[in-house]
């Protein structure tokens, strides 16, 4: 769990890769990384700074979550209703869609 403005940088520039097949949860941090490949769960608010491969779940919840590289992969991006999700300008506005609106999302 990052919390309150820290940051995990991996890497000395955080330019190293990061892979998660569990859970992270952010609660204000920043995840500095030059990629991460997600198969398992990145919820909360803060910020991913890095590229991220998702398989699994990527999503805001409790704040904004600010995706600050190239998302791609078949996994699932979201936020809980009334909360915000930050995207690159390249990215598809449908990936920030509520969860309950995307197929494959439970209503809760």
């Amino acid at each position: 769990m990052l919390t309150n403005g820290a940051t995990l940088k991996i890497g000395s520039g955080g330019d190293q890769w990061v892979t998660n097949a569990g859970t992270v949860l952010l609660a204000g941090g920043t995840l500095d990384a030059g990629a991460i490949t997600n198969t398992g769960t990145i919820l909360g608010y803060g910020v991913l700074a890095a590229a991220v491969h998702n398989s699994g779940v990527v999503a805001a919840m409790n704040g904004t979550q600010t995706l600050a590289g190239v998302v791609s992969g078949r996994g699932r991006t979201g936020r809980k209703p009334a909360r915000r999700c930050r995207l690159p300008a390249a990215a598809a506005s449908a990936a920030c869609s509520t969860p309950a609106a995307r197929s494959g999302w439970p209503a809760s």
